[in-house]
C-alpha cells in the first residue's frame, strides 16, 4: 500500500525560519526534536471561561504552531458560549510530566466549515487561530495529517481524557485507546441512522471505529484518531487520521464516528494560507499551491443568530462534548 502522507511543518507559521521552502502540505518536514517521554505533544484541550473557572469540554491537535484543527460543533457549547483559550502540554496518564513547561492561550478566532450546520452531523470540522503563536517546547510539538483516502490498515489511536466532560478547573489529563475502523455495514447496525440528522447516512467524509471494550466518550469531541509514521530524522510522526465527531453512549461495545481528515485538506491547506498571509501582510510569505481561491471565510457560526448554535443532542446520537 502507498503511503501518501504529509508532515506539516512544525515551522510554518515560524517568521523567516523554513517558510520559504514550504512549497504545499505535500512536500513538508518536522523541523522539532519531538520528545521521548510526551507522547502525545500536540494534542490539546478547547476550554470556556466561566464564572467558575476554566470548563474544558472538547480536545484538538495543533497543526502549526498558530492553528488547531478540532470539530466544528466544538465552537459553542450547550448554551451557545463559545470557547475562549487553549490548554497546551498537558500531562498523560500514568507519567509525571513537567507541568511548567504547559501553556494557556486565547483563541482568536474559531473557524468552522462554511457547510457545517449544528442541526447535521456533516461537515464536522474547524480550524482555531491562537491569538499568538505556540511556544514549542518538550511538552507541545506539532502533529501532520493523514491524506490517503482509506484508513491506515492497522490499528489506530484515539486520544482523549480521563476525566470526561465539563468540569470548572479541571486539569486535563491525556489517555489513549487502541481503535479499528468498522464497515459502514456493522457501524449501521450499531449506529441506527437518524434522517433528520444524517439525511444522506454515513457519507465518504467519515467513518467508524472501535473495539470490543475501548471507545472515546464524552468530552474528547475534537481530539484525534492516530497512527505514526516514520519522519525523515528517524522520528516517529503522529499523522491525524480523523477526529472524534459522535458515537452511541460510551459503553462496552460503543462504537464512535470520525471525521476523516483527508477530505478536507484542501480546505485546511487553503485557510492556513489565507489567514497566515492575513497575519503576514508585510513579511515572507506561506507558500502554498492553492487548488481554488477560498471564498466562505466569513461563514461561519459566528454570523448565526445564538439561538441557532445550540447543540441539540438527540439519543442515539451524543456529540462527545
Amino acid at each position: 500500500m502507498r503511503f501518501h502522507v504529509i508532515l506539516l511543518v512544525a515551522a510554518v507559521a515560524l517568521g523567516n525560519s523554513a517558510v520559504g521552502e514550504q512549497q504545499s502540505l505535500d512536500s513538508c518536514a518536522i523541523q522539532v526534536k519531538r520528545s521521548v517521554q510526551h507522547e502525545f505533544q500536540h494534542v490539546v484541550a478547547i476550554g470556556w471561561n466561566t464564572s467558575k473557572g476554566i470548563e474544558y469540554g472538547c480536545g484538538g491537535s495543533l497543526i502549526t504552531p498558530k492553528f488547531v484543527l478540532t470539530v466544528a460543533h466544538c465552537a459553542a457549547d450547550g448554551d451557545a458560549n463559545v470557547p475562549t483559550v487553549v490548554k497546551l502540554g498537558l500531562k498523560e496518564q500514568g507519567r509525571t510530566d513537567d507541568s511548567s513547561l504547559s501553556q494557556v492561550l486565547n483563541i482568536k478566532s474559531f473557524r468552522t466549515h462554511p457547510q457545517f450546520r449544528f442541526s447535521k452531523k456533516y461537515y464536522d470540522i474547524a480550524l482555531i487561530e491562537l491569538e499568538r503563536e505556540v511556544e514549542l517546547n518538550d511538552a507541545i510539538c506539532t502533529a501532520c495529517l493523514w491524506l490517503e483516502d482509506t484508513t491506515p490498515e492497522e490499528a489506530m489511536r484515539a486520544i482523549g481524557f480521563v476525566s470526561p466532560g465539563f468540569s470548572p478547573n479541571f486539569d486535563p489529563i491525556l489517555r489513549n485507546v487502541t481503535l479499528k475502523e468498522i464497515s459502514g455495514k456493522e457501524c449501521g447496525e450499531i449506529l441506527p441512522l437518524s434522517g433528520r440528522t444524517l439525511p444522506d447516512g454515513l457519507v465518504k467524509e467519515q467513518f467508524c471505529a472501535g473495539s470490543d471494550d475501548q471507545d472515546t466518550c464524552e468530552g474528547d469531541s475534537g481530539s484525534p484518531l492516530q497512527v505514526k509514521r516514520a519522519g525523515i530524522n528517524g522520528d516517529m510522526i503522529p499523522l491525524i487520521v480523523g477526529l472524534v465527531s459522535f458515537g452511541t453512549p460510551c459503553i462496552e461495545g460503543s462504537v464512535g464516528v470520525y471525521t476523516r481528515v483527508s477530505s478536507y485538506k484542501d480546505w485546511i491547506e487553503e485557510l492556513v494560507q489565507l489567514l497566515h498571509s492575513a497575519n503576514r501582510e508585510n513579511g515572507p510569505k506561506l507558500k502554498l499551491n492553492l487548488h481554488q481561491t477560498y471564498q466562505h471565510i466569513e461563514s461561519d457560526f459566528f454570523g448565526m443568530n445564538p439561538t441557532l448554535t445550540r447543540i441539540n443532542v438527540v439519543p442515539p446520537y451524543y456529540y462527545r462534548t
